[in-house]
């Protein structure tokens, strides 16, 4: 949070507005032990996916001040970016924000237990380390094709 705090104060000095495009601020609550809140009490603006692991299939948000999100619905509509009908994926959005952050940490122990699967595999690379959330990263030695199966 040192970092955060030094961007917000730096702005703030400044009357700099910060934004966040936080797609995966959900993810990083989960894997920091903090809360969305804590983590984005410094931005004018924060913008996240509801599709990055809280199980919605499409669908980003943009939160702020009355006064701001006023202002945005006037871009947005100013660029043609208002959709019809879209009651269904509202409430897939809904479930999203209600359920999918309270099962993240479930996403973020299947992503640990991949790695340390993978780690294990001859010919793979991957740095154990830097799975702190529910991305794997990995690496082929050779750059040659293998397939993982799941087996119930």
């Amino acid at each position: 949070m040192p970092v955060l705090e030094e961007i917000w104060n730096g702005a703030k000095e400044r009357k700099l507005p910060v934004h966040l495009d936080g797609a995966r601020i959900f993810n990083a609550s989960t894997a920091l032990g903090a809360d969305v809140k804590t983590l984005t009490r410094g931005f004018d603006t924060v913008m996240f996916c509801l599709s990055k692991g809280l199980g919605a299939p499409v669908g980003s948000m943009l939160t702020g001040s009355a006064e701001l999100m006023d202002r945005a619905r006037l871009f947005r509509k100013a660029l043609g970016g208002g959709m019809r009908q879209v009651g269904v994926l509202a409430a897939a959005g809904l479930i999203a924000l209600e359920q999918g952050p309270r099962r993240l940490h479930e996403d973020h122990a299947n992503a640990r237990l991949l790695a340390e699967a993978l780690s294990h595999m001859e010919g793979v690379e991957i740095d154990l380390d830097a799975v702190e959330t529910n991305i794997v990263i990995f690496r082929l030695k050779d750059g040659g094709v293998r397939r993982i199966l799941w087996r119930d």
